[in-house]
């Protein structure tokens, strides 16, 4: 595990396999190991991101999420 400095997933894993992964990267000692799940839906996306408990972010702009509803394509 110490090779390792990230674990990225986008295949479809269920929920307690994700969360055994994630555990074992947060808890990999002394250094953890980050963790990104992401995938699509169609039209959406998600990201999903450990880096563990020192990690932060910072929001440059405060600007709030914008999301839209795709009512049709031609």
């Amino acid at each position: 595990a110490g090779q390792f400095d990230i674990v990225v997933i986008t295949e479809n894993y269920n929920k307690k396999t994700l969360i055994e992964i994630d555990e074992f990267c947060r808890n990999n000692k002394p250094n953890p190991i980050g963790f990104i799940y992401g995938g699509s839906l169609g039209l959406c996306g998600f990201a999903f991101v450990d880096y563990g408990d020192s990690f932060t972010c910072f929001d440059k702009t405060g600007e709030e999420n914008k999301s839209t509803i795709v009512v049709g394509i031609t």
